[in-house]
């Protein structure tokens, strides 16, 4: 999470219209956790305001929305100065979401190198094993598994057809967005051959939820990579998944 206090002092007798046009501007910021206002009551004309975000660059992202623009433009003329101001790493507490556990982080990476695991073995059980019994698995090529069963099933069938290519990923981003749940994020490829101009790859996210002490996938889904009009983005993926192969 990243926090932010700091304080505002408004023109001389406009703290309460300030405070007005802060609060009202705060609605639907994604990614905010947490925005308080509050009087400081050491200066009549003193505002301290206490920011809570998922992460910096949703606090980044916020700036640009039209109702914060909107507030900014109301708020300025108001606006005598700014004093302190700091930058926090909040840990939890009242109102925000429970930090993982120490060991969550590599919990839900595991279950992704048992799916691997499964895939590159051409074991249909193993690779399913992950998953809860309701998880959906949506494919690279949008086709939809649901539940843990159907997953087991249709990848038997998929590998007694045909040998695909290696999987092979590179975690993006892990992420904890409410207690007991996950977010993980990956670029990811199937490759027979890495010396091949081209091959399929993907963003992936998968979504786990702890339930009894345990992990578990509910969805893993896979979005083409294919960049159009940035073609240099995709070879840059590309030879990222070259290297993550030939490391593995």
């Amino acid at each position: 999470m990243y926090g932010l206090i700091g304080r505002i002092r408004a023109v001389p007798g406009q703290r309460d219209a300030l405070a007005s046009v802060l609060t009202e501007g705060t609605g639907g910021m994604p990614g905010c956790l947490s925005y308080v206002v509050a009087n400081d009551p050491s200066d009549p004309d003193a505002l301290w305001v206490t920011e809570v975000w998922d992460d910096q660059q949703s606090h980044r992202a916020s700036l640009s929305l039209p109702s914060v623009q909107q507030a900014i433009a109301r708020g300025r003329p108001l606006i005598a100065g700014f004093a302190e101001r700091f930058e926090t790493a909040p840990l939890g507490g009242q109102g925000l979401p429970t930090p993982p556990d120490a060991g969550d982080e590599a919990a839900v990476r595991a279950l992704l190198d048992r799916v691997l695991a499964g895939w590159n073995a051409l074991d249909g059980d193993a690779m399913a094993a992950p998953f809860a019994p309701d998880a959906d698995v949506v494919g690279f090529d949008g086709s939809v598994m649901r539940g843990q069963g159907e997953v087991a099933a249709t990848m038997k069938q998929v590998f007694a057809d045909h040998k695909p290519g290696r999987w092979v990923t590179i975690v993006r981003d892990v992420r904890f967005p409410a207690p007991g749940v996950a977010l993980l994020r990956t670029a990811s490829g199937w490759i027979h051959d890495p010396a091949a101009e081209s091959f399929p790859q993907a963003v992936q996210t998968l979504v786990a939820v702890k339930s009894g002490g345990e992990w578990r996938i509910t969805l893993l889904q896979a979005t083409p990579a294919e960049f159009h009009g940035r073609p240099e983005l995709a070879e840059a993926m590309r030879a990222e998944l070259r290297g993550a192969a030939a490391g593995g």
